[in-house]
Order: C-alpha cells, then sequence, then structure tokens
C-alpha cells in the first residue's frame, strides 16, 4: 500500500469500477469495511483524501461501513478527521 500511495499520479478517491460485491469502493471505504486499520491510517495521511465519498450501491461512507462492522478503531480515526464544519 506504500508503494502505491508513493506513486505521484495515483488517485486515492478513485471508485471501482466492478467487482462482485463492492461497486464504487474508494479504497478508504474497502479498508474501512475490511477491518484494515493499518491501511485506513495509512490513507487517511494522503493529502486530498476525501472521508465523505459514498459507495455507489447504498451511498454508505467508510465511516458508515466500519461502524456496521465494529471497527471502533477505525471510527475513532474517521471521526478525528471529519470537517469540523456541518457541509449540506
Amino acid at each position: 500500500v506504500e508503494l502505491l500511495l508513493a506513486v505521484p499520479s495515483i488517485d486515492v478517491n478513485a471508485k471501482s469500477r466492478e467487482c462482485y460485491t463492492e461497486v464504487g469502493y474508494t479504497a478508504l471505504i474497502g479498508a474501512a469495511r475490511s477491518g484494515h486499520t493499518a491501511t485506513v491510517e495509512l490513507l487517511l495521511a494522503v493529502p486530498g483524501i476525501d472521508v465523505n465519498v459514498k459507495e455507489d450501491e447504498y451511498g454508505c461512507t467508510a465511516l458508515m461501513l466500519a461502524s456496521q462492522y465494529g471497527d471502533f478503531p477505525t471510527v475513532t480515526m474517521l471521526l478525528h478527521t471529519l470537517p469540523t464544519t456541518p457541509t449540506a
């Protein structure tokens, strides 16, 4: 993951095109859903990461999926990165 994140042209907010059940997942959403806390931490350190991107099927964010699957360390990390000013 660290090697991929070092590529200057990498788009950390890009969504997957086709996968059996993970349509429209970003790397952050996939890592948060799967309990990969270390990967979430690496991704959150990347400038420009968007923690509010929604996956395409149900409109879930990384925070929603981490919460649903009980990954409390990831939930805590994501909560600390959310903007303090609500957006509509």
